[in-house]
């Protein structure tokens, strides 16, 4: 026990320091391996685990999105918007052929051609995503031969195998 009392309070600075007493060895070891354990434990109960739940990410992202247009003045927000616009409309133009799309489908699929998530987009104008990627998957299944765009956790994610040729039909302007 007094070796007990001596590494405790050597390990956790507590009072003075005792004096060591001959003990076997094995038993010293076991006693720093139960402090060392205990010291473990005592972490990881003061440092609780982070888990992050990347199914919310999008929603963050809204909220984000949200805020910082709060905190924005009217002039910033309408020339914000000014530009964007301005940069859709000019990308739709660009397009040569549009493939039989509206030009919010053809908006919609660029944006996610350039990574962007399209859902703010379409509920400005007022459409239905999981409308407006179905019509585009009915309309480039003529072109493609295959669905372009699919729903994971509700989010529209191209179809990695078809980015290259959409990109070549929307962003380069081929037709």
């Amino acid at each position: 026990m007094h070796e007990v009392d001596r590494e405790v309070r050597q390990s956790f600075h507590l009072r003075r320091n005792l004096k060591p007493r001959k003990i076997e060895k094995h038993y010293l070891q076991a006693i720093k391996d139960g402090i060392k354990e205990y010291q473990i434990e005592e972490q990881k109960l003061n440092h609780p685990e982070l888990e992050i739940n990347l199914s919310q990410l999008s929603m963050i992202r809204e909220d984000a999105a949200d805020t910082r247009d709060s905190l924005l003045t009217e002039e910033e927000l309408k020339a914000e918007q000014e530009e964007k616009t301005q940069v859709e409309e000019n990308s739709v133009d660009n397009v040569k052929k549009d493939y039989g799309l509206s030009k919010e489908e053809v908006t919609t699929v660029i944006m996610l051609l350039n990574g962007e998530d399209p859902k703010k987009y379409l509920k400005e104008n007022h459409l239905m995503a999981a409308i407006v990627i179905n019509n585009i998957n009915e309309k480039m299944f003529d072109e493609i031969g295959d669905n372009v765009v699919e729903f994971i956790d509700d989010a529209p994610i191209l179809i990695e195998d078809y980015r290259e040729e959409l990109e070549d039909m929307f962003l380069k302007g081929n037709s």
